[in-house]
């Protein structure tokens, strides 16, 4: 499984690089650490241009989730803490 951190310790509101997993619709996990109060999404697009939420967390959790060809993380709400969003593809 190969590791991507979208999001590595963000402490306000912000969109993530993309990344280009190469292929759409492989299967994956993603883990989000927020310590303190914040929204982050997953978000993902076929084109790099048009995204879409995958899924949103407001603390520690993880999920299965199908990755589209590019992925991002995007905190959209800050208070407080830092934030981190990994991505696990196979």
């Amino acid at each position: 499984m190969n590791e991507i951190t979208l999001i590595g310790g963000a402490t306000g509101p912000g969109v993530g690089d993309a990344q280009d997993l190469g292929r759409p619709f492989c299967s994956g996990v993603v883990q989000s650490i927020v310590g303190g109060t914040a929204t982050v999404k997953l978000q993902g697009s076929l084109d790099g241009t048009n995204w879409t939420d995958v899924a949103t967390f407001t603390g520690n959790d993880a999920a299965e989730v199908t990755a589209l060809r590019y992925m991002r993380g995007n905190v959209t709400a800050h208070t407080s803490g830092a934030v981190s969003l990994i991505l696990g593809v196979n």
